[in-house]
């Protein structure tokens, strides 16, 4: 449907579910929290709790996460 599944006929599509957002083989927890903005390009995360693009890979999301400072962008 053109609606996006408004109607109920079509799933709406949840870019926090979306697999190829995400790692296939990683263990990393962080990736419960984040997904990578504009795949194919991996460089930036976008955390599922507050919407941020954080700039880099999983480690500087996971720093925003934990609210640190230093190596976080933004």
């Amino acid at each position: 449907a053109a609606n996006g599944g408004a109607d109920g006929d079509e799933p709406s599509y949840d870019s926090m579910k979306d697999q190829a957002r995400k790692p296939l083989q990683s263990n990393d927890p962080g990736w419960k929290y984040g997904y990578w903005h504009a795949p194919p390009q991996r460089k930036s995360v976008v955390c599922n709790l507050c919407g941020k693009i954080t700039p880099g890979w999983i480690k500087r999301h996971k720093e925003h996460l934990a609210g640190l400072t230093g190596d976080v962008i933004g």
